[in-house]
């Protein structure tokens, strides 16, 4: 079940007397359950799953990307962009998580992410896409597993 958007902008984070009785109103208009209710009211409106596609997040998530991605580009990667982040985070960073991800995991994981990490991840990918991309004969494979010794089995033969 979804949660509508309610206007939460003005509501405390923590559970004040003026949210809890906005929550309880909501509830009783809506119909929805507590849990959800909670949930919605605690992470301000905003929950994300691993699957959802970055330009639905993008405009909840660009101050914190533009932010990685400028400190990346300062140490001299200046291929990577907001997809290749994203791309890491959910292939890599978030390969384990089930369900929900709140927004302020998200932030954190986007602001603690690691160069290297990150771009050892791409780099393995890359190599991956190159590898399955490139059919060998069997010649060629033959040369790349046994290098010199093959050619010299072939002609003493």
């Amino acid at each position: 079940m979804s949660v509508p958007r309610i206007n939460v902008d003005n509501w405390h984070s923590t559970f004040s007397k003026r949210t809890f009785f906005g929550t309880i109103n909501h509830m009783l208009v809506m119909g929805q359950p507590m849990t959800e209710i909670l949930k919605w009211t605690i992470l301000r409106g905003r929950i994300m799953d691993k699957s959802t596609p970055l330009q639905e997040v993008a405009h909840l998530l660009d101050p914190a990307l533009d932010s990685k991605i400028q400190e990346l580009h300062l140490y001299g990667y200046d291929s990577v962009n907001a997809e290749s982040i994203w791309n890491y985070l959910v292939n890599k960073k978030w390969k384990e998580i089930e369900g929900d991800l709140p927004l302020y995991l998200v932030v954190n994981d986007i602001l603690t992410l690691k160069s290297g990490d990150f771009m050892n991840f791409t780099t393995r990918m890359e190599y991956k896409s190159a590898a399955s991309s490139r059919k060998f004969n069997e010649d060629e494979l033959q040369s790349l597993l046994h290098g010199q010794e093959g050619e010299k089995k072939d002609k003493s033969e």
